[in-house]
């Protein structure tokens, strides 16, 4: 088994990834790195007010957004997740230009809790899998019925 080569290290600790823009077609990219929650916690770079949560998110138990408390926690934690994880453009260039949506925030949550994985259906355009076909039960003499199409 060969050693990974620093350099191949070095090109895995930033990711470029699609967001949802801020209107339905718009793709916001932006490069993200992964976060270490533990490293966080030892720098004191956690606000005490959240240290709780982020233990809890250890524990497997996040935020529950059925109350303006969880809603307000679970904003809280997106908002610190993507001031530590957005390195181009920053977290506070953003906000300071546009401001994230909700969509936004909640993959890169969703990102620093669960890695590449989380964001794998923002990643990459779904492709037309074609026409289906009739199912068997339909009858091959079988016509359309333009009477309903109004």
């Amino acid at each position: 088994m060969q050693i990974t080569n620093i350099e191949e290290l070095k090109a895995r600790k930033y990711i470029e990834v699609d967001l949802p823009g801020w209107d339905i077609d718009d793709v916001f990219t932006c490069k993200l790195q992964r976060v270490n929650l533990l490293d966080l916690a030892a720098k004191g770079k956690i606000p005490n007010p959240l240290i709780g949560n982020v233990v809890e998110l250890f524990q497997g138990k996040g935020p529950q957004p059925d109350s303006d408390d969880g809603l307000k926690t679970l904003n809280e934690l997106s908002e610190l997740f993507a001031e530590v994880t957005m390195v181009e453009p920053t977290f506070a260039e953003v906000n300071e230009a546009i401001g994230l949506t909700d969509a936004q925030k909640m993959v890169i949550y969703n990102f620093a809790l669960k890695g590449v994985s989380a964001i794998e259906p923002f990643r990459s355009k779904s492709k037309s899998i074609g026409t289906s076909e009739h199912g068997k039960d339909v009858s091959k003499d079988t016509k359309p019925n333009n009477e309903n199409k109004g």
